[in-house]
């Protein structure tokens, strides 16, 4: 299941090589920030205010019944297994035109389930593009990626 990360910027310091590069990067650092910050929100109580109308409440027999079994009633979480597992078996795939995040579950995951994992809320998603906006501005001042201008010396040649 697949969630699309994408952005279009462009910049005449860089070539377009440099500029590829600079946006495979940014969209790889993206997709490593969702599996590293936001699939966390997915297993705590907050992912029930965050995630309105996705994330539903769970019925107050099933919270009674799950906190009888295991103690708790986190959405997401039984015995913790799904909470461990999708993040270090996710796969993020990076182009120059976007980005993808790739999730796995334990088992098969009913479809309110793979809703619940792949919504971003719109705050994160504000969130995530100005982090790409201050990745772009700090890659693109990296000498590695400056366009290599040619320089003339004093009698007019090329140095």
């Amino acid at each position: 299941m697949p969630m699309q990360l994408a952005g279009e910027l462009t910049s005449d310091l860089v070539t377009a090589r440099g500029l590829n590069t600079i946006r495979r990067e940014m969209n790889r650092d993206t997709g490593r920030y969702v599996v590293d910050t936001i699939l966390s929100v997915k297993t705590t109580r907050s992912a029930y205010y965050e995630y309105p109308g996705i994330v539903n409440p769970r019925t107050p027999a099933y919270a009674r019944r799950k906190r009888a079994q295991v103690g708790h009633d986190i959405p997401n979480v039984l015995t913790g297994r799904t909470r461990e597992f999708v993040p270090a078996n996710a796969r993020v795939t990076a182009t120059a035109n976007g980005g993808r995040v790739y999730l796995r579950g334990p088992h098969p995951w009913r479809e309110a389930q793979r809703q619940e994992w792949e919504a971003i809320s719109a705050r994160q998603r504000d969130r995530m593009a100005k982090r790409q906006e201050r990745f772009f501005a700090a890659a693109i001042e990296k000498p590695e990626h400056r366009r290599r201008r040619r320089v003339r010396d004093a009698q007019g040649r090329f140095i």
